[in-house]
């Protein structure tokens, strides 16, 4: 209990102890100076301050970059082992079997576990439909975008010359990558 009339604001206190400027009442520094419960107030946030920074964390253990970096891709073997992704996979089940659970709660409404679901459907669809418009957009912008690409290797032939040139060593690197790819 305080034995002040103007107790200072605890945002003050700390901002005092801390030697930065009052941001509720401006007069808390000259308040402070006057009143001893206050000032007890301040103390007592300079105190915790210093507890806080007298705390030593004991940094990061030696092989955690080790743990956690990994240098090389997963081979194949390793995607198909259960035992890299039991855990992930019971993560994503447990959170779709929960989902699953709260929409078919008895205590829920009809409206509620439509509402419910429907939220779980919106971002899908949304999804879906802003795919299809952008493969729209692509299908529109075509024509367009080719016009313009006759337009400008019609006045600079020298561009159009350049890019058929540049096509070259990516059809090879595309026969490469296709030659690399399993057949199925």
């Amino acid at each position: 209990m305080s034995l002040c009339a103007r107790p200072i604001d605890p945002i003050d206190a700390q901002a005092l102890a801390v030697g930065a400027e009052p941001l509720v009442a401006l007069d808390a520094a000259e308040h402070v100076r006057v009143c001893a419960a206050c000032k007890e107030s301040v103390d007592d946030c300079s105190r915790l301050f210093r507890e806080i920074e007298d705390l030593s964390p004991t940094g990061p253990p030696a092989d955690l970059a080790d743990r956690i970096l990994r240098l090389r891709a997963f081979s194949a073997r390793e995607r198909r082992s259960l035992a890299i992704w039991r855990w992930p996979s019971l993560l994503s089940a447990g959170v779709f079997f929960s989902g699953v659970a709260v929409l078919s709660v008895p205590g829920l409404r009809a409206s509620e576990q439509v509402t419910l679901s429907a939220a779980a459907v919106v971002p899908a669809l949304a999804a879906v439909r802003a795919l299809f418009e952008s493969a729209l957009d692509l299908v529109r912008s075509a024509p367009s975008g080719v016009e313009a690409l006759a337009e400008a290797f019609g006045q600079n032939q020298l561009l159009g010359v350049a890019c058929l040139l540049l096509l070259t060593p990516l059809t090879f690197g595309l026969r490469r990558v296709l030659a690399r790819a399993p057949r199925r």
